[in-house]
């Protein structure tokens, strides 16, 4: 922030969590969880963003023109003889030419008003984020006899990663991914020298991230949009190219993916003399599940 000249913001990381465990059944059955948690604030930081001055949205770009030389044509001028355009004089849009979509943006009091005097880099934005994970552990052991044991163990944990614009037609981001992951085990002897251990495991990533535009309604269809709010509220992405404006709107978007293991798994130890050996098989099976806004 110092180039800025703003006060810098302070982070906050907390990290913390537990164990715990013992005995249910001496000698034969035990327990243990743990639980593990962040909370990763990261601090707001100020940014300058590219909106139209108040003279360009009543049509006057002469200051571009002066500026940096960009000459603006009249698109309902074309001529197919000759395959010009008309230029706009001093790089002023006629009146009845400005687009109603476009009126009603500016005048809705949700596009930001400048805070100087230049054409880029002239109004502020504050972004913010935060990393939350919260993730617990919890196992059982059993002896079942002398030949015999069983455990088994779950995991679960989820993570969020949003972040926040303080203009909101830029849109708020959100980003989850949770977590499951379970295992059960057996393990036989047949004898001292035969040992069998068999296993089943099953995980389940997500991540769910997308951008919305919350708070605004469908603002797309009431700034004149027709059919601008099918997808879900919001803005509709508007792109501007050239950085004499910063695109806004994303409309409500969502991408998704969740990613499915399961793993059976048998060993069996044989012990002859000096030697081991091993016999067995693994299997895996993935199904990976994926959603894209716009494309499923």
């Amino acid at each position: 922030n110092d180039w800025q000249d703003l006060p810098k913001q302070a982070m906050r990381w907390n990290m913390f969590g537990g164990t715990f465990g013992g005995p249910i059944k001496k000698d034969k059955l035990f327990f243990f969880v743990d639980y593990q948690g962040q909370r990763f604030h990261f601090p707001p930081a100020a940014s300058l963003i590219t909106v139209m001055t108040a003279a360009e949205r009543g049509g006057d770009f002469s200051q571009i023109l002066a500026q940096q030389g960009v000459q603006l044509y009249n698109p309902f001028s074309y001529n197919a003889t000759t395959g010009q355009r008309a230029a706009c004089q001093n790089d002023i849009i006629p009146p009845g030419t400005i687009d109603p979509v476009a009126s009603k943006l500016f005048s809705s009091g949700l596009y930001p008003l400048p805070i100087n005097n230049n054409i880029v880099f002239n109004a502020p934005d504050r972004i913010y984020s935060y990393l939350n994970n919260d993730q617990g552990d919890a196992r059982i052991d059993y002896k079942i006899g002398d030949k015999d044991s069983i455990f088994g163990h779950y995991s679960e944990g989820f993570q969020t990663n949003p972040n926040f614009n303080s203009v909101l037609l830029l849109g708020q981001g959100f980003n989850t991914s949770p977590f499951y992951s379970a295992v059960i085990d057996w393990t036989h002897s047949f004898s001292s020298t035969i040992v069998s251990d068999a296993r089943m495991g099953f995980n389940r990533i997500g991540l769910d991230y997308g951008t919305d535009v919350p708070g605004v309604g469908n603002f797309s269809e009431t700034i004149g949009i027709a059919d601008g709010n099918v997808g879900g509220p919001g803005l509709l992405g508007l792109n501007f190219s050239g950085g004499l404006a910063t695109s806004l709107g994303q409309a409500d978007r969502q991408d998704q993916f969740s990613n499915n293991t399961f793993e059976p798994m048998e060993d069996l130890i044989i012990t002859k003399g000096r030697h081991n050996l091993r016999f067995g098989f693994q299997a895996m099976r993935h199904q990976l599940n994926v959603y894209f806004a716009g494309n499923n």
